[in-house]
């Protein structure tokens, strides 16, 4: 068994190991997640808008 577990183990450091780094550099760049996230947000907001004006329009709400 404990063979077993030495295998498991040199596989999840080899596995998990490049995530661990990227994580690292990812938390040290903050200016660069707001960047993907904003990003993300105005592609997300340019797929939505239409669809909220078709619901505002079939609801009947008053926009903002």
């Amino acid at each position: 068994f404990s063979f077993f577990k030495k295998a498991l183990t040199d596989l999840a450091v080899d596995r998990l190991g490049p995530i661990n780094a990227d994580m690292k550099r990812l938390t040290a760049d903050t200016a660069y997640v707001d960047q993907v996230l904003r990003e993300g947000a105005e592609r997300a907001n340019a797929i939505a808008a239409p669809i909220i004006e078709q619901v505002y329009d079939i609801v009947g709400f008053l926009r903002p």
